[in-house]
């Protein structure tokens, strides 16, 4: 699922923020750079139904210092204009849409851990975001190891990020207000992949076969038309475990089918193929 999330913040980050009080006429961020969920200073602009009004700068100067910062593209230096602005404005609803774009950066640069730390910062700003729950829930998942001491609270903390992402997802979304219907839906449609993706792990792992079958197959559905190989191989373990035999061995050759040639997910599904053949003794058709 981590393709699924990573594709859904590509989707949310672009736009930009526009000062809500002295707006210089020709101040519009760079096309190219575009770092945070489009806001607007327009008084008369409106979210669409199901949107959130996208944030605001109050004044020239803070517009300018998060325009500043969002030009930076190495998440390290990111994070700590992000911090030397949440200190200096620290009313600001700006603040959310940066850390946002740090966390982004971060697991671009492959660095879980920091892009969950600062998604946990950006939910403290704006605790009902279904995009940044919807990440960190995927995040927490797939990066927490059977050796972590505080395994069960982040498979939790996954668990609830996830459910609290399909409970806001018609409500809470900051996107342009003039957003096309097609995209907004869209971009619902990724933050449901993901929760329902990893709700479905969280279970999995837990050892609730039948609830990671149901999760996993509504995260499958959702996304039928770009398939997830890794969706498809937790949802055969699942069925595998409830044996649940053809329907697995279905699943485990779809995740064949969809696994790149010498890919980790390749080598996986083959071993799930090969397990489920000696419990079976049947070739799938």
């Amino acid at each position: 699922m981590r393709q699924v999330a990573i594709l859904l913040m590509a989707m949310i980050l672009p736009g930009g923020v526009a000062a809500a009080q002295e707006k210089p006429a020709a101040a519009q961020p760079p096309p190219t750079v575009q770092p945070a969920p489009a806001a607007s200073a327009t008084p008369e602009a409106s979210p669409a139904p199901g949107l959130k009004a996208p944030p605001q700068a109050k004044s020239r100067a803070e517009y300018q210092a998060y325009q500043d910062a969002t030009q930076l593209k190495d998440a390290a230096a990111l994070e700590t204009a992000a911090n030397s602005f949440a200190d200096k404005y620290k009313d600001s609803d700006l603040r959310f849409l940066l850390y946002c774009r740090v966390m982004s950066l971060y697991q671009t640069a492959g660095q879980a851990e920091k892009a969950i730390s600062m998604g946990r910062k950006a939910l403290a700003l704006n605790p009902d975001d279904p995009a940044t729950l919807a990440q960190i829930g995927t995040l927490l998942s797939e990066q927490t190891r059977d050796t972590d001491l505080d395994r069960l609270e982040r498979l939790n903390e996954a668990m609830r990020d996830s459910q609290r992402a399909l409970q806001t997802v018609d409500s809470d979304l900051v996107l342009p207000p003039d957003s096309p219907p097609a995209r907004v839906e869209q971009i619902k449609n990724l933050v449901r992949v993901a929760a329902y993706g990893t709700i479905g792990n969280v279970a999995l792992v837990k050892g609730n076969f039948a609830e990671a079958e149901k999760n996993l197959k509504q995260a499958i559905d959702l996304s039928a038309g770009n398939p997830d190989v890794v969706s498809w191989l937790r949802y055969a373990i699942a069925l595998d475990q409830q044996k649940k035999y053809p329907e697995a061995m279905a699943a485990a050759n779809k995740a064949l089918e969809l696994s790149p040639p010498g890919s980790p997910e390749a080598t996986w599904s083959k071993q799930e193929h090969d397990r489920l053949m000696s419990l079976t003794g049947t070739q799938a058709k």
